[in-house]
């Protein structure tokens, strides 16, 4: 993913999918400068690269940085949260199940 030339690094995450149970979040640390890909573009570059469609990211989240452990290794389960939340976030405000 970081031979994207606007991502300097990702990482992927599972987050809830009414329908397929889970689907993939990509979340992108920019270059400087630079634009990062919506998940059209996205998806049109990792195909290209020979990823296959249906592994592709189903949505992009622009950080400044990765949530890191005590010890400095990557908190994946602080990125679910954030998803997670976010999702919450757009459900309520959008007035589904509230």
């Amino acid at each position: 993913m970081s031979q994207h030339p606007a991502v300097a690094d990702a990482k992927l995450v599972a987050m809830p999918d009414p329908f397929y149970g889970e689907k993939g979040c990509i979340f992108i640390v920019a270059r400087p400068g630079m634009e990062v890909p919506d998940v059209k573009a996205l998806a049109a570059f990792l195909t290209g690269k020979g990823l296959a469609k249906y592994k592709c990211p189903e949505r992009v989240e622009v950080v400044d940085s990765f949530p890191l452990t005590r010890v400095g290794k990557l908190d994946k389960p602080a990125l679910k949260s954030r998803i997670l939340a976010q999702l919450e976030a757009e459900r309520l405000s959008q007035g589904v199940g509230a």
